[in-house]
């Protein structure tokens, strides 16, 4: 009988028919063939939507197999080979390149005040219908792990979750689909800054003035967070009362200065504020006014004898002055020693008694027990003495 030749026939192994793979996935393309007579398969072909991709020799596997990155859509590969006498019938299989899942991250309030509280939001979806799932995390900007953020598990394709913070974070959402099994290389990302109270700043000119004199408060704000920020100021003066005026009884803006006349000593109080925290600060900024005359020696002053007049000891903004004591005479700045003894001032002897100016420039008696007696010391009340 004439001799037939048998064509061979070709199979794919992979891709499957009706397989869907990730956008950017290498898609294996794999196939071998069968001849009836046992011919030696001579040549691999395939082509890929039409186009001819790839041709091999035998291979010692038997298989002609490559991968190839292709782009989103479906696409169809053929694939066929022949031995030496005939080409065998081309098989085909048609295939999906899917885009990965569309995610979301959000969060409700991208600045909160310290501890305040932000809302998560997330969700996925396939452009190919397919299920999506996602997982999330977040980090502090100090690089410590942000907790609670998202559950420490998958949290579904979509979500969401209310979160305290006391420090600025970053979240992240991973999410996949049944293709990639597998996170997405673009994780979705949200910032959530934690503003800092306004920085703010009060400062009197002079803080040690005369009764009925002129200061000047000045203040200041600003936010760290670049938020629009507010001041409103008070005064109390020492004995209880209100210290007015001083700033208006209203919000007097981020930054400013009122000239203020005080007859009393005073502490001038100025809270500030943001758009954020739409509060005072907690801590509110401070400034001391001393009037001098009241009679007490406090702050800068050296002295306060209780009045505003200059030239009898105290000046009349309470510093200290050199004065002469009348009257004059050898008694002015003796010193003796137990028994009633002149003795030279210097020598460092001993002393009982000691002589000093008042605040009116009358000599005085100053006992002060084994003192040694130096020519031009101050005594106690600061009074400089003029005799030996």
């Amino acid at each position: 009988s004439p001799w037939c030749n048998n064509a061979p026939v070709a199979h794919i192994s992979s891709p499957a028919m009706n397989a869907t793979f990730a956008q950017g996935a290498n898609i294996s393309f794999s196939g071998y063939g069968t001849d009836a007579d046992s011919d030696a398969i001579m040549a691999y072909a395939w082509a890929i939507d039409g186009n001819t991709w790839n041709y091999n020799q035998p291979q010692a596997s038997g298989q002609a197999s490559f991968t190839r990155t292709l782009s989103v859509g479906t696409h169809t590969a053929q694939f066929w080979l022949a031995d030496s006498w005939a080409a065998s019938p081309i098989v085909s299989v048609t295939f999906r390149v899917v885009d990965p899942p569309v995610s979301a991250l959000s969060a409700t309030n991208t600045t909160i005040a310290p501890n305040g509280q932000t809302k998560l939001s997330w969700s996925s979806s396939s452009a190919a219908g397919l299920a999506t799932n996602c997982w999330g995390a977040g980090r502090y900007d100090d690089n410590g792990a942000a907790t609670p953020a998202f559950p420490d598990a998958v949290v579904g394709a979509n979500g969401s979750r209310l979160i305290n913070l006391d420090r600025s974070a970053t979240f992240y959402a991973y999410c996949w689909d049944a293709v990639s099994q597998k996170p997405s290389p673009d994780p979705k990302t949200v910032h959530v800054t934690v503003a800092n109270i306004p920085v703010s700043a009060l400062s009197a000119t002079a803080t040690a003035i005369p009764k009925n004199g002129l200061t000047t408060l000045n203040w200041s704000s600003s936010s760290p967070a670049g938020l629009a920020t507010n001041c409103w100021g008070w005064g109390r003066y020492e004995d209880g009362g209100t210290a007015t005026p001083v700033f208006p009884d209203m919000v007097v803006g981020p930054n400013g200065s009122k000239p203020i006349n005080l007859d009393r000593t005073a502490t001038f109080y100025t809270d500030c504020w943001d758009s954020l925290a739409q509060k005072p600060a907690p801590n509110p900024k401070s400034v001391y006014v001393t009037v001098c005359g009241d009679g007490r020696t406090q702050l800068s002053e050296e002295c306060d004898d209780g009045n505003n007049a200059s030239g009898d000891g105290c000046s009349d903004v309470c510093k200290t002055e050199s004065v002469a004591c009348t009257p004059p005479g050898p008694t002015h700045g003796e010193c003796k020693d137990a028994g009633g003894n002149i003795i030279t001032c210097g020598s460092g002897v001993a002393q009982t008694t000691r002589y000093k100016c008042d605040g009116s420039g009358a000599v005085v008696v100053d006992s002060v027990a084994n003192e040694p007696c130096n020519q031009g010391s101050c005594d106690d009340n600061k009074w400089q003495e003029t005799g030996n």
